[in-house]
Formats: structure tokens, C-alpha cells, sequence
């Protein structure tokens, strides 16, 4: 057994420190492992570090574990203990920096980044994650700076690529901006982020079809994933085929209900389709998820003051969005039309006369209305003979 574990613990130690340049994608690919890998994996570092508590290099490599498998908080937990250990390893921030990153931390993640590259370390991972967190805060020209040298350093990785691309897309260069994505899913024909960015650029500038047809690129090779059927259904949406774009929105929503926007395409769609009912239970996800959304408060009165007509109802649902948005036009102009109907329903339940005399006089038109018909048609014979 003893024996075992020193042969696991070589091969994780050579994945941890082959090349600089290799070491995070070293001899395999952990995000591509199975649950049971990681299981059996970290179950084995759990005994190693029981044995030999204070080797920081151990914390380092469960750290890496962890967060392959998506266990972030576990991940940050060890390297954290690593550092506390050996506090000189640029490797050790520079995972902390990726992880924080993740967890958009922005500060801290560039902290712990430019901590990395003042102990030496100097991999093009370094630029470009100190690229994104810069592009993250807003300062895209430092952003451009250190990704420009991640890409001298390799200058076919998809992800610089597809930073580049992002921060010209943020600046609205969308020629640059598209150039660079394109280059970016051209080098990694998985990379759903890629993918997304760009067909949601092609939304945008009303190119509909090519967002379909790099869609259909994606939906082939990506893993499923709510921004990307959420932009083929945009496309879909754009070109006029509304129930297709509704199969994809359906399917973003799956994998996602919280994702809002999703949820409120929904909700427009069937109050459209006269079914108010499911209509209403989306927007309610909407606000449920995100109760500073006010456009799903503003469709949620539009529901209650239309289809069922609930004024009261419909009034504090245009509050809310008011509320929220007080620059909001289309909200006041609502709650002035259900405060105004509203009045009128309490002048008439303390005046029911008024009521009657309207109706009265109703009727009285419409009588009206039925004799002048009435004699438009007798007439209409005597006029074609020549009778005055």
C-alpha cells in the first residue's frame, strides 16, 4: 500500500512541476477526468496530507483537484494552506489568482497574480489572466497591454485570442472584435465562451444568419449551455421563426431557471400565445431570481391590467418597476392609465346613477345606430331606380 501511494503521489508531483510552461495541462487533462477520478484522487491526497501535514506542495496538488472538479471554495481552502506554508511559490498564487478570478474577485485575483510575477513567474497563463481581470474592472487598455504579450509569448491560444477579441468588443471595435473571435473558435472548436460572445456580436449588429450558422458549429461540438442556446434563440427570434427560437429558449431554460432573460422571452412568448396563466408564472421566476428587474414587474401589470383585469394588482406592479427605474416612461405612463382607471371605478361604485345614465344612453345609441342602418338599406333600392 505504501508502495501504491508513492507511485500516485510521483505521477501527481510530475504533473505539478514538468515544464513551467506545461504545468497546467501537464501529461493529462484533469478537467476531462470522471467524478470517480477525482473522488479516488483526493481521497488519496486526504491520506497523504494526514501523514506529512505541513508539505505545502501537497495542499498545492489537492488544490489543483479541487478545482478541476469545480470545488472552488475546497480548492482555495488548500492553496491558501499551501501559502501559509511556503509563502515564496509564484506557482501557488498563480493558482489562487485563477481561482479568485472565478469567483470574480477581481482585486484580489490581480493581487495574487502580480504577486506571481514579481517571484518570477512568467507564463503566458500569467498575462492573460492579469489581461481578463484588468478587461473585468473596466481598463481595457491595460488589458490589451498584457494580453498583447500573452500572445507574442503563444500566439495561437484561443483564450488570449478570444480576450482580445472581448476587449474590442467592449470598446465597440465589433470589425476587430469578430476578427479575433473568429480566430479564437477557429483554434479551439470546443470553447462555448468563444462561441457565445460572438454570436451574441452578430445579434447585435443584425446579422442573424451567421449567428445561426456559427451556432450550428457550436451545438456540434460544445457541451450544452444556457448562453449559447440563448443567443441561437436570439437569432432564431430575429429572423421571424419565433416558436423554433422558443424550442432553444426552452432548452437555456432548463439548464438554467434562473437565467432571466430566458425567463422573460418566455413569458413574453406565451402572453402573445393568449396564455396569461404561464405567462405569468415566468416573469414571477424573473423577479423571484432578480427582484431589481423592473421590466418583469412592468410585464407582470401589463398581464394583470389586460388579461385579467386587476387594476389594483396591475397598479403595484407598475410601482415596483417605477420604483426602481424612476426615469422609466413607459412604467409612469402605465400607472398613470391604471391610477386613472381606477378612479373612475371608485367614482362610479359611489355614484352607481352615473353608471346607469351611461348605460342608458348606450343603448340609446346603439338604437340609433340600428334605425339609421335600417333606412340606409330601404333607401338603397329607391336611389338605383331614380325614386326621390
Amino acid at each position: 500500500m505504501r508502495y501504491t501511494k508513492l507511485i500516485i503521489l510521483a505521477f501527481l508531483v510530475l504533473i505539478s512541476c514538468k515544464k513551467e510552461k506545461q504545468d497546467m495541462d501537464a501529461l493529462i487533462n484533469l478537467r476531462e477526468q470522471t467524478d470517480e477520478f477525482y473522488r479516488r484522487q483526493i481521497a488519496f491526497m486526504n491520506d497523504v496530507i494526514d501523514d506529512e501535514p505541513d508539505n505545502a506542495r501537497y495542499y498545492y496538488l489537492r488544490s489543483r483537484l479541487h478545482e478541476a472538479n469545480g470545488e472552488i471554495s475546497a480548492a482555495l481552502s488548500d492553496i491558501e494552506t499551501s501559502l501559509k506554508r511556503d509563502s515564496t511559490n509564484a506557482r501557488y498564487y498563480f493558482l489562487k489568482a485563477r481561482m479568485l478570478f472565478q469567483r470574480e474577485a477581481l482585486t484580489e485575483a490581480l493581487s495574487a497574480a502580480q504577486r506571481a510575477g514579481e517571484l518570477g513567474f512568467r507564463e503566458p497563463e500569467l498575462y492573460s489572466l492579469i489581461g481578463s481581470c484588468y478587461y473585468e474592472k473596466g481598463e481595457n487598455k491595460k488589458a490589451l497591454e498584457y494580453l498583447r504579450i500573452a500572445q507574442q509569448i503563444v500566439p495561437d491560444d484561443a483564450i488570449t485570442l478570444f480576450s482580445i477579441g472581448a476587449v474590442y468588443a467592449a470598446d465597440n471595435d465589433t470589425t476587430r472584435a469578430m476578427k479575433y473571435l473568429r480566430e479564437s473558435v477557429g483554434k479551439k472548436k470546443d470553447y462555448t465562451k468563444a462561441y457565445t460572445r460572438l454570436m451574441d456580436l452578430y445579434n447585435n449588429f443584425g446579422k442573424p444568419r451567421s449567428a445561426l450558422r456559427y451556432g450550428a458549429v457550436a451545438i456540434e461540438n460544445c457541451a450544452p449551455h444556457v448562453g449559447l442556446y440563448t443567443e441561437m434563440g436570439r437569432a432564431l427570434e430575429s429572423t421571424g421563426l419565433a416558436d423554433s427560437a422558443m424550442f432553444w429558449y426552452d432548452k437555456a431554460f432548463a439548464l438554467d431557471d434562473t437565467y432571466w432573460k430566458v425567463a422573460k422571452k418566455l413569458g413574453d412568448f406565451y402572453r402573445k400565445k393568449k396564455q396569461p396563466e404561464v405567462a405569468e408564472g415566468y416573469y414571477r421566476k424573473v423577479i423571484a431570481e432578480h427582484p431589481d428587474q423592473k421590466d418583469a414587474y412592468y410585464e407582470l401589470g401589463m398581464t394583470y391590467e389586460y388579461w385579467y383585469k386587476k387594476h389594483e394588482e396591475a397598479k403595484e406592479f407598475y410601482t415596483k418597476a417605477v420604483e426602481l427605474d424612476s426615469t422609466f416612461t413607459d412604467g409612469q405612463v402605465a400607472l398613470q392609465r391604471v391610477e386613472k382607471a381606477l378612479r373612475w371605478q371608485d367614482y362610479i361604485r359611489r355614484n352607481p346613477e352615473v353608471l346607469e345614465q351611461m348605460q342608458r344612453e348606450k343603448e340609446e345609441q346603439k338604437e340609433q345606430e340600428e334605425k339609421r342602418k335600417l333606412l340606409e338599406r330601404l333607401s338603397a333600392p329607391m336611389e338605383k331606380v331614380g325614386v326621390q
